[in-house]
């Protein structure tokens, strides 16, 4: 299992500075869901049809993002920096999706993380429009990188 490497960022609760954990993000085969590994031991797992905004720099302005992760950040890895909004079960340490209490209640989640290059960055964002497309009835809303305008990507939308 290869899968794209990626930083992880986070601000925990009372923490002066911004923590980044290195991680792998794994496609599953049946391209239905995603799973981050962390190195500090976290799976995040995102079914691709619970995903409802996908948020990058050069679409969406700083405006997307919380000062506590931009000030974080040097100027050269904005250019890499994406905001990933879905819903689903918090993630905890040590757990497998698998050992999720199924009754446990499903909230809006969000993931902070840098690709490895702005170029990654362009290839995830366009390949998770895509799969999002397949799964995603309600429809992912997501800007474009060359203009800035928002365009909504959705199974209804391609008809």
């Amino acid at each position: 299992r290869k899968g794209r490497h990626i930083t992880v960022l986070s601000m925990a609760d009372g923490a002066q500075q911004l923590e980044r954990w290195s991680a792998t993000v794994h496609l599953q085969k049946d391209l239905a869901k995603i799973s981050i590994s962390c190195s500090n031991e976290v799976t995040i797992s995102v079914d691709l049809g619970s995903i409802t905004d996908l948020y990058h720099i050069g679409g969406d302005g700083e405006q997307a993002f919380p000062p506590q992760i931009l000030d974080g950040l040097a100027k050269k890895d904005l250019k890499r920096l994406l905001r990933l909004n879905f819903v689903g079960l918090p993630p905890r340490a040590g757990q497998t999706p698998a050992e999720s209490v199924e009754e446990a209640v499903q909230t809006k989640q969000t993931v902070y993380f840098l690709e490895t290059c702005a170029e990654s960055k362009e290839q995830l964002l366009e390949g998770l429009k895509v799969l999002c497309a397949m799964h995603n009835t309600k429809g992912l809303r997501t800007s474009s990188a060359s203009n800035g305008s928002e365009k909504t990507e959705s199974s209804h939308d391609s008809a």
